[in-house]
């Protein structure tokens, strides 16, 4: 079954909201709009259900600074939103030690003809799994979306077995096109299940219901 993370928690309601999804990903230090204080991570975080995965998410790259949040707020995994090479992803892996899984994350635009090098040698570095942000660049339409999901499953099928979550511009009216085409071990949802910037509950439980009767 396809995995589901809901990111860009900004409150306790966008949280209790999102509590059904198998993760839920906080965005600290980063230029994101969504960008919540320490303090305030720490208070949402220490509400994620039992069995739902926090992920600290920052496009912050400093191995030492990596290392103080993760022991102030105590993630279950953590995602560097930022393209590593093989070195920086080492020496972050060093800083954290072993136990927390690590996400990396590429984005895909409209003309990245080398996304599939970049993802392998991203790859080549200590990950446990890997996001596609497939955002669509200013001059988007649905055949540019339709491409970089062939990227995105070029990549998929090339860094086998290495979990790839795939991002960027999911919503109710597509999420199935792309798990048929891309097959994803994960998705990662923002917008998609917003209304006015906030988690939408009825949004996202028609996305997991979607998403959790898709079939391989």
């Amino acid at each position: 079954m396809v995995k589901v993370m809901i990111c860009g928690n900004q409150t306790l309601e966008d949280v209790e909201a999102t509590s059904l999804a198998d993760a839920q990903g906080f965005i600290v230090l980063s230029d994101s709009k969504r960008e919540i204080d320490l303090e305030t991570a720490a208070e949402l975080m220490a509400q994620s259900p039992l069995f739902t995965t926090s992920v600290l998410v920052t496009t912050t790259t400093d191995p030492l600074l990596l290392s103080d949040l993760v022991e102030a707020l105590e993630p279950d995994a953590i995602q560097i939103h930022t393209e590593l090479s093989p070195l920086q992803l080492e020496r972050i892996r060093r800083a954290l030690g072993g136990g927390l899984p690590l996400y990396g994350a590429l984005v895909i635009g409209d003309e990245d003809v080398d996304c599939l090098e970049r993802a392998e040698r991203m790859a080549e570095g200590p990950l446990d799994a890997l996001m596609l942000d497939s955002r669509p660049g200013a001059a988007a339409n649905g055949l540019n979306q339709f491409a970089r999901w062939e990227a995105s499953a070029k990549i998929r099928q090339a860094l086998e077995p290495l979990p790839v979550i795939l991002s960027g511009g999911l919503c109710l009216d597509n999420v199935l096109d792309a798990l048929e085409l891309v097959d994803p071990y994960a998705i990662s949802v923002i917008s998609g299940v917003e209304t006015a910037d906030r988690k939408d509950l009825e949004k996202v439980r028609s996305l997991l219901r979607r998403v959790r009767a898709f079939e391989r």
